[in-house]
């Protein structure tokens, strides 16, 4: 009976286990079945106006130039919460930490439903200073395109402030590993040799999962 009978899985995964070590959920939702998790899901819902979606969409899908790339090897997409206006803000800082799904006010939502019929619905993020996106880039470039085609959002960010946001982020990260790795000597009594050799480590475990 084993050699004829061939077992398939069937149906849309809706989580999938979260393997970050930050959050306190085990799982996070899965871009596939937002359509139907979205209806039932109110807890973990932070809702952002048409123009932090527009600044959202910017930031999570700008490519940095050769240039940025070379300052450091690590780019986080998604968007600092201080480039949200004060409503959406205070909704990020208020939801959970974690997955969460991101969906439009009540006025906006009205408007996307108007020419969509449908709820937008997007799976991101919530760190403790901004919103990443958990979902393909080219699902994030198909809405973008949409947005702009219907005349629901216009490209606002400037390039140089995306590229100086990547900057900024960098300088960030190789300040956190200093501190990391020194911490790391003082309690294991590392050479100065082993040091650098944990950080480039790091450096290239960082780049691979980019």
């Amino acid at each position: 009976v084993q050699e004829r009978l061939h077992v398939i899985t069937a149906g849309l995964p809706i989580f999938k286990r979260n393997h970050r070590q930050e959050g306190d959920c085990n799982y996070r939702l899965n871009s596939s079945g937002i359509e139907y998790a979205k209806t039932a899901i109110f807890d973990r819902v932070i809702s952002l106006t048409l123009a932090d979606i527009s600044n959202f969409l910017s930031y999570s899908l700008f490519q940095p130039t050769d240039q940025a790339q070379k300052q450091g090897k690590v780019f986080s997409p998604g968007i600092p919460l201080d480039k949200l206006c004060e409503k959406s803000r205070e909704a990020a800082r208020a939801g959970k930490h974690g997955s969460n799904i991101l969906k439009l006010v009540p006025e906006d939502s009205k408007k996307f439903y108007d020419h969509f019929n449908t709820e937008l619905a997007l799976i991101a993020w919530n760190a403790r200073r901004s919103i990443s996106p958990l979902m393909h880039e080219s699902e994030l470039t198909m809405l973008k395109e949409q947005l702009i085609m219907v005349g629901l959002i216009t490209e606002t960010v400037k390039e140089n402030e995306l590229e100086s946001h990547f900057q900024q982020m960098n300088e960030r990260r190789i300040i956190h590993e200093k501190e990391r790795a020194e911490a790391k000597k003082n309690q294991e009594g590392l050479s100065k040799e082993d040091v650098k050799a944990i950080l480039e480590n790091e450096d290239d475990e960082t780049e691979k999962e980019a």
